[in-house]
Formats: C-alpha cells, sequence, structure tokens
C-alpha cells in the first residue's frame, strides 16, 4: 500500500527582513554615497556664495568709487580751467573774478581765491568790495602751498552758505611765484545724487566718507547721518587701499562691508549688506538644494519599496499555493508583474509516490500512458510527464496558473 501525495515545503516561518524593506536598505545604502556628496557640495556651494557675495560687494565698491572718482576729477579739471585763465596771470583780478563768477553759473558752485593768510581775494559768492572772510580750513590751504599739488577737502561749514560742504584746491603760480590757492565748492549733495544714481541692489547700502571719517553721502538715512562722523574703531580699520571686513553700521546692524579707497582723494567708498541680509540669500538656496536632495532621497525610497512590494506581493502568493498544494487544497494564483513567480507557478503541479515498491521503467507505453502524457496535457494547456524512479513514479505537469485555478479545484486523494 503506498500513498500519492503532493510534495509541499514545511511550513515553518523563517525570521528575517521584508523584501520591500531589504530594497528600501539597498536603495539607501546605494543613495548614501550620493548624499553625503550632495552635503559636501551643499557645504561647498555655501562657502562659495559667501565668498562670491564678499567679491559682489567689493566689485560694487570699486565700481562706485571709479563712478566718484570721475566726478571729483571733473571738479579738479574745472578748478584748473578757471585757475589757467589769463586774466589770473596778468593780475586783473576783476577780469578773474567776472569770468569766476561765469563759470559758477554754469557749474553750479562757486569759486575761491586764496593767498597765503587764508583770506579770499575773490568769492564769486560775494561782490567785489565787500569784506571776505577767512578760508574755512586754513590747514588744507596751507597743505597746498607746502606741497604745490591739488588737495580733495573734507565737509566743513562753508562761512557764507553755513552749508556742509567741501571744496577741491589747486595751486595757482604766478611766473614763478606759487601765489594763490583756487578752490572750487562744488554744490551741496553732489556725491549724495551720484551715489542714489549709481546704487542700486536692494537690501544693501552704500556710502561715501571723506578724508576725516564724515559721512558725505548714503544710500539710506542720508539726513541722518550727513557729516556725522564714523566711529574710530571702524575708521582704524580702513586702513587698507580695499578690503572686506565685517563691522557694525551707523544703525547697529552686524554687517559685511567692503570698501575701496579712491584714487585721487583720501575718500573712501564703502558698500556694505546685512550679515542677516546675506544669510536669508544663502540659506534660500541651501534649502532649495537641500529639499532637491530630500525629494530625490524620498522618491527613490518610494520606488524601492514600492518595486519590494511588487515582488513581495507575488512571492506571497507563491508561499499560500505552495501551502494549499501541501493541504490538498484547490491553487489559486493570480498571474502578476514577475515573470519569475509566474514560472514557479506555473511549475507547482508535481506529484510523487512515497512508501510504494521499487518499480521500473515500462518497455511498452500503450494508451494509458498517452491519456496521461499526451491527453492531460492538452486538458491543462501544459506538459505531463512521467518519471520512473526506483523510489517510486514521479508525474510532473507543468500548466498555465490560469487552467491549474479553472480546473484543479478538487483536493487530491489517497489511493492503495
Amino acid at each position: 500500500m503506498f500513498n500519492l501525495k503532493p510534495v509541499a515545503s514545511r511550513r515553518a516561518r523563517a525570521a528575517g527582513l521584508s523584501t520591500p524593506l531589504l530594497l528600501g536598505l539597498v536603495v539607501l545604502a546605494t543613495l548614501a554615497p550620493f548624499l553625503a556628496a550632495g552635503v559636501f557640495a551643499v557645504a561647498r556651494f555655501a562657502a562659495e556664495h559667501r565668498a562670491a557675495e564678499r567679491d559682489q560687494l567689493t566689485e560694487l565698491a570699486k565700481s562706485l568709487s571709479n563712478a566718484v572718482d570721475r566726478e571729483l576729477y571733473g571738479y579738479l579739471e574745472t578748478a584748473r580751467v578757471v585757475a589757467a585763465t589769463p586774466q589770473l596771470e596778468r593780475g586783473d583780478l576783476e577780469g578773474f573774478a567776472e569770468l569766476a563768477r561765469v563759470a559758477a553759473s554754469r557749474t553750479g558752485g562757486h569759486f575761491q581765491l586764496i593767498d597765503r593768510n587764508s583770506r579770499h581775494i575773490v568769492n564769486t559768492l560775494i561782490p567785489v568790495g565787500t569784506v571776505r572772510p577767512l578760508a574755512a580750513e586754513p590747514e588744507e590751504v596751507n597743505r597746498v602751498f607746502d606741497s604745490g599739488e591739488y588737495l580733495v577737502g573734507h565737509l566743513v561749514e562753508m562761512p557764507i552758505t553755513h552749508q556742509l560742504q567741501f571744496g577741491v584746491r589747486v595751486p595757482v603760480s604766478i611766473g614763478n611765484e606759487l601765489r594763490y590757492v583756487l578752490t572750487f565748492i562744488p554744490p551741496q549733495g553732489v556725491i549724495q545724487k551720484l551715489v542714489q544714481q549709481t546704487f542700486k541692489p536692494s537690501g544693501w547700502f552704500a556710502g561715501v566718507i571723506d578724508n576725516r571719517g564724515l559721512v558725505a553721502a548714503r544710500s539710506a538715512s542720508f539726513e541722518k547721518f550727513f557729516g556725522r562722523p564714523i566711529s574710530p574703531e571702524f575708521a582704524r580699520q580702513l586702513s587698507e587701499h580695499r578690503s572686506t571686513l565685517e563691522s557694525t553700521d551707523l544703525e547697529g546692524r552686524p554687517v559685511v562691508t567692503a570698501y575701496e579707497k579712491s584714487l585721487i582723494s583720501d575718500w573712501r567708498v564703502l558698500v556694505w549688506a546685512p550679515q542677516e541680509t546675506l544669510a536669508q540669500a544663502g540659506n534660500q538656496a541651501l534649502i532649495v538644494i537641500l529639499a532637491m536632495l530630500l525629494l530625490t532621497a524620498a522618491a527613490s525610497v518610494i520606488v524601492g519599496l514600492t518595486a519590494g512590494l511588487l515582488i513581495s506581493r507575488p512571492m506571497r502568493r507563491l508561499v499560500d499555493a505552495a501551502r494549499r498544494l501541501g493541504d490538498q487544497r484547490p491553487l489559486e494564483f493570480k498571474p502578476s508583474l514577475l515573470r519569475e513567480a509566474n514560472v514557479v507557478a506555473e511549475e507547482l503541479f508535481r506529484w510523487e509516490e512515497k512508501g510504494g515498491p521499487s518499480i521500473a521503467s515500462p518497455i511498452r507505453r500503450g494508451f494509458g500512458h498517452k491519456v496521461v502524457e499526451q491527453m492531460v496535457a492538452q486538458a491543462i494547456q501544459g506538459t505531463a510527464q512521467l518519471h520512473w524512479r526506483s523510489q517510486g513514479l514521479v508525474w510532473t505537469m507543468n500548466a498555465s496558473a490560469a487552467c491549474a485555478i479553472r480546473n484543479l479545484d478538487q483536493p487530491a486523494h489517497s489511493t492503495r
């Protein structure tokens, strides 16, 4: 007596990780080097972004300084042209005064002709013969007399206009004698107007300070700070021709400041940005990059988990089909996207004799053999083969899963 039983695996549950989790870990392990490289790239981008901002501050300071120098050089050339008039060479002070008034009316400023005693010989703001005041800054006048070179002065309250203005002073020689200093006083606010027309970045600031550290122009709060001195500590930091430094502006904000020294004066042009503003601009870029990295990682993990589910579901169906086969219950397996699982499902029909007498392959094969192999193969739309082994007969059927579900709906029975 022998039993015809399906071969089934033991139904022991093995401990381990699920396929989706394993694939998710594989994805994370694959992405780990790229995420590390991304973090390094973000850190490098942040450093380069800070360096680029400082470079931009420096370039803006240089550009604005060039614009200020062009303006000052224009005033210097105006003073030189007026100082070279023939009337002054001949000593015709009345003729020179008339010519200087015409030039002043066209330039919007005024002229002062000053002698070595710092007296105004000619001042285009007052009529000839009027008592003339002394020069507002005799030290500057003496420096020009001593050096014989031009000088761009600092802001000072002029004695007649009572306004904070600066003068461009040039030496005037009559023959071989340095006899006068001609000073051209531009209109008040000309440098401020230049800064407003030239400097545009939003959230950043610019300013011009004279050779005594007084604010000559400012892109914001000009009326409040015009003529006010910068702190001595900050003034000592402006010793180079150009540099970038961290400081505190007159409003008390921590800022990054770039400055450039004028090429024709001791004035300095400053461009600064609040550190908070610079940090916000950099942080926004970093947030975008980090968000892209995180979204890429999340999308990859989701794809890995989804792929794991696509694999685990057919595998669970295979396990369920194998258990049904072992319990001699009807098989159920829906075709899946996993080709390997579908192949395994088609190989589930393998029946083997156990516990019977030794057998040998028959010499002749008759109608029964045809029924078993050919007709069954047609019925299941697959193949059916008999294998004669010494321990018993093995009947292997390769059927499509759909055919198996449709036809094998009854459990197998033991035979004698």
